[in-house]
């Protein structure tokens, strides 16, 4: 039996707490806003929830009086059918842009398709389609709500499953969709194309988690931004963004402080309250505005890409970066690696921070980004030929790379082996084999390397390292190092991780390891 949650109608303030109730969609125009909130005066947290319980089923109550009556049939059939259409549009994009298969290859596709349909179409037939009440939990989750309804969108989803599943089988047969079946073209339904951008959103984020383009981390950055655009021009349709509330979005960043998360004179204030308070006059970056209006510009070029909107009103207003990247990192010189090597945190190989002393060394010696040498296991480092290398990949889940040049593989310097770095890993595999190098390490914001950055920022100003050089310094240095050495520039993509496809010939080749080992072992520091 699938039981309904409970939502949560309580916001814990220090003052206390308060009644919270988020305004379904549909009901969103007419009340004018997205959220109620109410303190309650009450501290006692029983108390407060069998309140803010009785409240919310109130409100519902009173909105569902006064503003119509609970969702139509017609509503979850809509709701469906929508959810097919992104499910379509997702797997025609993929067609679109895959590779030719062998015919055998793709009798094992259809095949699979074809026993995949049996399935459902059984399963159909049996009421056994509970594994989608999920998504009707997920996309109800904006509306008001009863048992039935859920009910109701779980069948109208598995119509709707196996509807978008013989659309595909047919796509495999070389045979198009006739119109009224495809419900590609079902974006121009008006509720579809005046959705809010807090709904799309979901979609979006939903669709970038699944093909795995985002970490935990930009995750987190896109809907911060998403938080910023809203409070900035409110939850509109996304058809209806235009060129002026970019403008006013791009006008108020300027005046946005710093850190408004973490400062607690901003709590329980909307990003456009905050901007206004005139609180602090310690703004965000010029680096930081040009990240966040590039992070909505991205999301309204998937809208257009996707038919919620005609043209993206961002393009062209986002101002262009004058220096690039190399000019805002410079690259370390032997004078200031000499002293960093000599920092008392790393400079002792033993160390319950294994990190600290390896980190920069393996930076200097083989130019890969910090989060790339913080997330290798110990198996990521072979022997090929009677040489070492780390392979750089994301073979594991919880490994991720930049694009999609940088898998490679990269010797190991002399220096390193020198200083005793094959005799670590043996000790690290012999306690957690197959485990990460440096063990101590762990994820924040999704990667390895947030402290670790952190860290390091510290230790090099601690050795008077300063001018803006951070850890990706080492990455510049390393470039700088094999051009002085003039080597061959198609050698300094593979290490680097910047190599084309037709670049990346036989890449676990013994005379390929050998070449990029040639050119590694004429690295020297002073």
């Amino acid at each position: 039996m699938t039981h309904l949650r409970t939502p949560s109608y309580l916001l814990q303030r220090p003052s206390g707490f308060y009644f919270r109730y988020q305004i379904p969609a549909r009901f969103r125009s007419s009340v004018g806003c997205n959220e109620l909130q109410l303190p309650l005066h009450i501290n006692d947290t029983h108390k407060a929830k069998h309140i803010s319980t009785g409240m919310a089923l109130t409100l519902k109550r009173t909105l569902e009086t006064a503003m119509g009556t609970q969702l139509t049939k017609a509503d979850l059939k809509r709701i469906a059918q929508h959810w097919k259409t992104r499910h379509l549009m997702s797997m025609e994009e993929d067609k679109a842009t895959a590779r030719i298969i062998t015919p055998d290859r793709h009798e094992e596709q259809l095949t699979s398709l074809e026993l995949l349909l049996s399935d459902l179409r059984e399963r159909f037939a049996l009421n056994s389609y509970a594994d989608l009440t999920e998504d009707a939990f997920e996309l109800l989750s904006k509306e008001s709500y009863t048992p039935t309804d859920v009910q109701l969108l779980t069948y109208e989803l598995a119509k709707a499953r196996l509807e978008a599943l013989e659309q595909q089988t047919q796509l495999y047969k070389g045979k198009i969709p006739t119109p009224n079946t495809a419900s590609i073209t079902a974006v121009d339904d008006k509720s579809y194309s005046d959705a809010l951008m807090s709904t799309i959103f979901e979609t979006y984020a939903s669709e970038k988690l699944r093909n795995k383009d985002w970490v935990e981390k930009t995750q987190h950055e896109h809907r911060y931004a998403l938080k910023l655009l809203i409070g900035f021009i409110g939850d509109k349709s996304v058809s209806t963004i235009s060129k002026a509330d970019i403008l006013k979005v791009k006008e108020t960043l300027v005046r946005l402080p710093k850190n408004i998360t973490k400062d607690k004179r901003f709590t329980g204030l909307s990003v456009q309250e905050i901007v206004d308070s005139g609180i602090s006059d310690d703004y965000i970056s010029p680096t930081s505005i040009k990240k966040y209006l590039n992070l909505i510009s991205s999301f309204i070029d998937w809208c257009q890409r996707n038919g919620f909107i005609a043209e993206n009103p961002a393009k062209g207003m986002i101002p262009k970066r004058k220096h690039n990247s190399r000019d805002e990192r410079p690259p370390f010189n032997d004078a200031d690696i000499a002293a960093i090597l000599i920092h008392p945190q790393i400079s002792r190989p033993e160390t319950k921070k294994p990190h600290q002393f390896w980190l920069p060394r393996l930076g200097m010696y083989t130019g890969a980004r910090i989060e790339e040498l913080s997330q290798l296991h110990t198996k990521d480092v072979k022997e090929l030929d009677g040489i070492h290398y780390i392979d750089i990949k994301a073979s594991r889940p919880d490994q991720h790379l930049k694009n999609p040049q940088s898998p490679r593989i990269i010797p190991l310097h002399p220096s390193l082996i020198e200083a005793g770095f094959i005799e670590y890993l043996k000790k690290v595999d012999q306690t957690t084999p197959d485990g990460l190098i440096f063990p101590e390490l762990y994820k924040t914001d999704g990667k390895y390397s947030h402290n670790v950055s952190k860290w390091f920022s510290r230790a090099k100003k601690k050795a008077g390292v300063v001018d803006g050089k951070t850890f990706h310094s080492y990455r510049h240095t390393f470039a700088d190092k094999l051009r002085a050495l003039s080597t061959e520039d198609y050698v300094i993509k593979r290490l680097m991780g910047h190599a084309t496809q037709s670049e990346t010939h036989d890449r676990y080749g013994s005379t390929d390891i050998k070449l990029l080992a040639k050119a590694i072992n004429q690295i020297s520091f002073q």
